[in-house]
């Protein structure tokens, strides 16, 4: 869950992992914003829901990133995603 604080105001939204819209989730915000900020050869580290890897691996190639690794948690889940811009 993510929550919005904008003065006294409190705004929470719900991403579902498997949401059909996809396309509109935080990930693929922070992911266009990090293309635009990162540099040439800069390291970009991104924590993912267990079933998000390979949706999150297409949006990173589509931005120009090269996937280094991906890493598990310890229950043996896909959990971060390390990436290169290129």
């Amino acid at each position: 869950m993510v929550t919005f604080r904008n003065n006294n105001n409190v705004r929470r939204n719900n991403f579902r992992r498997n949401d059909r819209n996809f396309k509109n989730t935080v990930i693929r915000k922070v992911i266009k914003k990090s293309s635009e900020l990162l540099k040439k050869n800069g390291k970009f580290i991104l924590e993912i829901g267990f079933d998000q890897k390979s949706k999150v691996i297409k949006l990173l190639n589509n931005k120009g990133f090269y996937i280094n690794s991906t890493i598990k948690d310890l229950a043996k889940n896909d959990r971060c995603i390390v990436s290169t811009k290129i």
